[in-house]
């Protein structure tokens, strides 16, 4: 939590409507701190077993899907619904685990053509 003069702070270095900030140190510092504390929590909601599970593709598209939820909404309004939804939507409609591995098979019978 922050105190009243951090807070204080932050509101003066945040980014006017053009983007640039007056204190861009103090601004960046809380945006790093508020990623830490989102992918902490991203990496609680999901679990290692999933996390684990993902092929590379899979993990790329994922921490892309969940960069994007970061920018869009504060983590105080964030649900784990909403962090599992992005779960599976790479998982299951984006890049299924099956459409990479018919992939690889189809490639791996072409190159021995």
């Amino acid at each position: 939590m922050l105190t009243i003069q951090e807070l204080e702070n932050l509101i003066r270095a945040w980014p006017d409507e053009n983007g640039v900030s007056s204190d861009p140190a103090t601004y960046n510092a809380w945006m790093e701190s508020e990623k830490k504390q989102f992918w902490r929590l991203a990496r609680e909601v999901l679990g290692f077993d999933r996390i684990n599970a993902l092929s590379e593709k899979q993990a790329r598209l994922l921490d892309r899907c969940l960069a994007d939820l970061f920018l869009r909404k504060p983590i105080y309004k964030m649900t784990e619904e909403e962090i599992l939804g992005q779960y599976e939507l790479v998982t299951v409609h984006i890049a299924p685990i099956e459409y990479e591995i018919a992939w690889e098979k189809f490639h791996e019978k072409q190159t021995k053509h």
